[in-house]
């Protein structure tokens, strides 16, 4: 078995004239070195124009979102309904205001699931208070009783032994 390699296919350049080994490496030095300085500045010359849309698109946005924002919640729409059937037509603040008024309110419901979270919030807060009121109120009824019970045994006891 014999390898026979052909030196011209190596040590010619791009433009295939013969060079040297000496020239044949520093042409691909010089071309690995250009090749990575160019991506490196290619990637910092990317990253300075992203970051200076970010901030402009920011800027602008800041300027506009009060604008934009009180458009959009009194801007009319048409509701739509699970099954494409249109609804009453309304805006994003009457929504709200339905929504919050809606869920704000007490509704005692079976199970927890039915639930809105005011009043799971309220029934948690109750329980908490009424479990503070039920300690205090067993704690007094317990000293009264107790207070009351030794006292009654103290005037049996001393009107059968006659004192």
């Amino acid at each position: 078995m014999e390898i026979k390699i052909d030196l011209h296919d190596v040590l010619r350049d791009e433009y295939g004239s013969m060079e040297n080994l000496a020239e044949s490496i520093q042409r691909q030095i010089v071309e690995k070195l250009t090749i990575s300085l160019a991506k490196g500045i290619q990637d910092k010359v990317n990253e300075e124009i992203a970051k200076l849309i970010d901030d402009q698109i920011k800027r602008i946005v800041e300027c506009q979102m009060p604008s934009l924002f009180t458009e959009l919640i009194d801007k009319e729409y048409e509701t739509v309904g699970s099954y494409g059937s249109r609804g009453k037509t309304t805006t994003m603040r009457n929504q709200l205001i339905e929504c919050l008024t809606k869920n704000m309110t007490y509704n005692a419901a079976r199970y927890d699931s039915d639930k809105n979270y005011f009043t799971k919030n309220v029934d948690e807060i109750m329980s908490v208070k009424m479990a503070e009121f039920k300690n205090q109120f067993d704690t007094h009824v317990n000293e009264t009783f107790t207070k009351e019970a030794f006292q009654y045994a103290i005037e049996k006891i001393g009107k059968r032994l006659g004192v």
